[in-house]
């Protein structure tokens, strides 16, 4: 599932200022690291609370995504999805410097 193409450029531009702020000022680089980290939290659980109230499987969730799914351990929870989420942007393609996905 490709990223919006909008999306992916401002995620690249992320990645590329956290990367440059690190090298200038490592601290401020690890404090503004959190707030994507808890974005993605916060929507990925909503994301996927709305395609489970809409009856989608993990299973088709994890191949819509390229990915896999086993057991969840999280109650309420009967599946979860696994395995990183891979794509043009997780390899270092699409702007994303190597090491970012």
């Amino acid at each position: 599932m490709p990223l919006p193409e909008r999306l992916a450029a401002l995620l690249a531009e992320v990645a590329w200022q956290l990367t440059a702020t690190a090298t200038d000022a490592p601290l401020a680089a690890l404090r503004a690291a959190g707030v994507p980290e808890r974005i993605a939290t916060r929507i990925g659980r909503e994301a996927a609370g709305a395609l489970r109230d809409d009856g989608m499987p993990a299973g088709a969730v994890a191949t819509a995504l390229g990915t896999t799914h086993s057991s969840g351990s999280a109650p309420g929870c009967p599946e979860r999805v696994t395995a990183r989420v891979g794509g043009p942007l997780a390899d270092g393609g699409g702007g994303f410097p190597k090491g970012y996905s």
